[in-house]
């Protein structure tokens, strides 16, 4: 499933604070509060291949008093396009004190008709992520991780039904552990500095309700260095790995997630990819970026870096909310083989 979105967004935040104890004394307030806000926005797209794209987000967060503590957000959001693709999907991220335990989830429904290797089917999916990480140390966290997908595939072809690895009725369902070592400063939604570093390992087995047996590898890195005051320089490397039975709808794929802005299209077993921006001021509200990246996906592990899609461009960035520095960014892309992207979303690429 290969889904190309320009999305232009606006977004307004509605900031509340208050105290815990707000019928006491005012004289014994505490200094800080705890404040909690809004964000809603509009959804517009446009690609030549999906043509127009609409639809609605909206993320409540929390912002606790407590330094050492990153923010509470639920975010949801629905889309729709001419191609009949539609979504509704909402997730979460919960974090106790000091950031001692994370919880965190994704759940929602998928109707996206696509096509597999010129092949179109209909497809409906339901998914549903959970995951637990706990705190060891000042930068280390560990925990369990859950996956599991109802999905729906039929194909117009009717040997392709048959013969494709993941058509029909099936369920995946895979459970693993997650590790990340992150230096990032609390409670920011734009990075400036640190880094991060996430793995996942998950198995797919028949005896917890997959419909197929395999196992997914990821590694992400993400480092970020502060310039000349206000300018940030941003690296990206990622990974997968999947071995198995793999559905083909699991296969991984270079221009999934901004991985790769711009990318080739490019899918098979092995994916390696990376990325590096440099953002920097322009004036008031205004900034802008240049990025370039490469990525490759192989179905033989040795392929790897044989024939690496190359691409880069230019973006434009507009600060909506000063306080937690969240960007709508303007991203146009240009890969090895002069193929145009524009990307218009809110929040940076990585």
């Amino acid at each position: 499933m290969k889904k190309k979105i320009v999305s232009i967004a606006c977004l307004f935040f509605i900031s509340h604070a208050h105290a815990d104890d707000a019928g006491h004394d005012p004289v014994a307030a505490p200094d800080k509060k705890d404040s909690w806000g809004f964000g809603g926005h509009p959804i517009i797209g446009y690609d030549s291949k999906s043509s127009l794209t609409l639809g609605a987000g909206a993320v409540v967060y929390f912002d606790p008093d407590n330094p050492n503590q990153d923010l509470d957000e639920i975010e949801i959001h629905s889309t729709y396009n001419l191609k009949k693709q539609y979504d509704v999907m909402t997730e979460f991220s919960k974090y106790f004190k000091d950031n001692f335990c994370c919880l965190e989830g994704v759940a929602g429904y998928q109707n996206y008709p696509d096509d597999y290797h010129d092949m179109d089917y209909d497809a409906v999916f339901l998914p549903l992520e959970l995951s637990a990480t706990f705190k060891f140390g000042d930068i280390f966290y560990f925990g369990p991780v859950y996956k599991f997908r109802y999905s729906d595939i039929d194909f117009d072809n009717d040997n392709a039904d048959r013969t494709v690895r993941g058509a029909g009725k099936k369920y995946s369902s895979g459970a693993g552990a997650q590790c990340t070592v992150k230096t990032l400063p609390k409670g920011q939604h734009y990075r400036r500095e640190g880094s991060i570093f996430t793995t996942s390992f998950v198995h797919h087995a028949k005896a917890i309700g997959s419909s197929y047996d395999f196992t997914t590898v990821k590694a992400d890195y993400r480092h970020y260095i502060p310039l000349f005051g206000q300018c940030v320089l941003a690296f990206q490397i990622s990974g997968k790995a999947c071995y198995g039975n793999i559905p083909f709808i699991d296969i991984p794929d270079v221009e999934g997630k901004d991985i790769l802005r711009g990318g080739s299209e490019m899918s098979g077993k092995y994916l390696l990819a990376g990325q590096t921006e440099f953002r920097f001021p322009i004036y008031w509200r205004f900034g802008a970026a240049v990025f370039i990246g490469a990525g490759e996906a192989e179905n033989r592990r040795k392929d790897l870096l044989s024939d690496a899609s190359v691409a880069g461009g230019i973006g434009i960035r507009v600060t909506l909310n000063r306080e937690k520095n969240i960007n709508m960014r303007f991203d146009f892309a240009l890969n090895e083989k002069r193929e145009k992207n524009i990307y218009i979303k809110i929040k940076e690429a990585f």
